[in-house]
């Protein structure tokens, strides 16, 4: 992250976005990887301290759309880098990268006033409803809302379509600009940013 933060690697956009899903990472990890790990050898279930396992959820699963939401920037981001580098400086440029920075951020405080997903014991996952699975207990209409699924689903699938899409392009673009011209015509920062 620190070398990120030098000024021959932050003046390219991309590193922006790395740098600020580094962030996201140094708080998700935590809460998606260690908490949650802790409560499997543990045993606890959601009831045993339900104010941590919330914050967990809602730090790991709202952190997990952000991050999302930064890899279709990214994406995006080297896409046009590599195909349209004039549209890629007007689109990226100067202040506009730190415009493109709020909207993760943004989402992210969007999505954290819908219901979270809290690490369920049972499955090993995170899970909209901690119940989960549990006899007597499961299918508690707090935590069921088809409209939750509904944007979970659609944020998935979104993230794969763009992700294919943009990394596609890239791939294509890289193809043809290599064989077209007989020589490589990528430079040395964007095969450094694309690999």
């Amino acid at each position: 992250m620190y070398a990120m933060l030098k000024k021959e690697f932050f003046q390219y956009t991309a590193y922006k976005f790395m740098f600020l899903m580094g962030i996201y990472d140094l708080f998700i990890l935590p809460c998606n990887g260690m908490i949650t790990g802790l409560q499997v050898i543990w045993g606890e279930h959601f009831c045993n301290n339900p104010k941590l396992y919330y914050f967990a959820g809602v730090i790991g699963s709202d952190g997990f759309y952000a991050v999302g939401i930064i890899c279709i920037i990214l994406a995006f981001d080297r896409f046009l880098e590599m195909s349209f580098p004039s549209l890629a400086r007007y689109v990226f440029g100067g202040v506009k990268t730190y415009l493109w920075l709020c909207v993760p951020i943004l989402y992210q405080i969007y999505v954290g006033f819908q219901l979270p997903h809290v690490f369920n014991i049972k499955i090993y996952a995170m899970n909209s409803d901690p119940y989960h699975k549990i006899p007597e207990m499961e299918n508690n209409p707090k935590f069921h809302f088809a409209e939750f699924r509904i944007f979970h689903g659609l944020n998935n699938g979104l993230l794969i379509v763009f992700l294919v899409l943009f990394y596609g392009g890239l791939i294509i673009i890289a193809k043809i600009k290599t064989k077209v011209y007989n020589k490589p015509q990528i430079s040395k920062v964007q095969r450094q940013v694309n690999l």
